[in-house]
């Protein structure tokens, strides 16, 4: 009997959590609008120095509309998602750590986008930092 009821909460678990994962990437009737940040150009990441970079998708008014994600050095794009339909601005932004201090100038423009962004469809940004050495 137990071995039956452990069996019967194992397979509970694992529909939970297939349900959930369905939740999450969207499934059927999906209302998310897809946001692709590609950071192109120059190479963010030096060695020896403290440099932690994060990446953003924000609206106009700088709230983040998905969560922030850290830089890794070799991964240069990163996917964002909201519920839309949604009007206004966009804007994907690379921002250095301001709390951990780095003898590097660092700098990175944003790229925005604004209109109507639609579910289902997915709107690319591409930032290209910029890093010159020590001060």
């Amino acid at each position: 009997m137990k071995t039956i009821a452990k069996t019967l909460i194992a397979v509970g678990i694992l529909m939970f959590s297939l349900h959930v994962n369905a939740a999450i990437s969207g499934g059927p009737g999906s209302q998310q609008i897809g946001y692709k940040v590609q950071i192109l150009g120059q190479n963010p990441h030096i060695n020896n120095f403290n440099l932690i970079l994060y990446v953003a998708m924000t609206d106009e008014n700088g709230r983040p509309v998905d969560q922030v994600q850290r830089f890794k050095t070799g991964t240069y794009t990163y996917f964002f998602s909201e519920t839309g339909p949604v009007q206004g601005t966009r804007v994907a932004r690379l921002v250095n750590d301001p709390i951990v201090p780095t003898t590097l100038n660092f700098y990175c423009a944003p790229d925005a986008q604004t209109g109507k962004f639609l579910p289902g469809d997915i709107y690319v940004f591409d930032l290209y930092p910029s890093i010159t050495g020590g001060k």
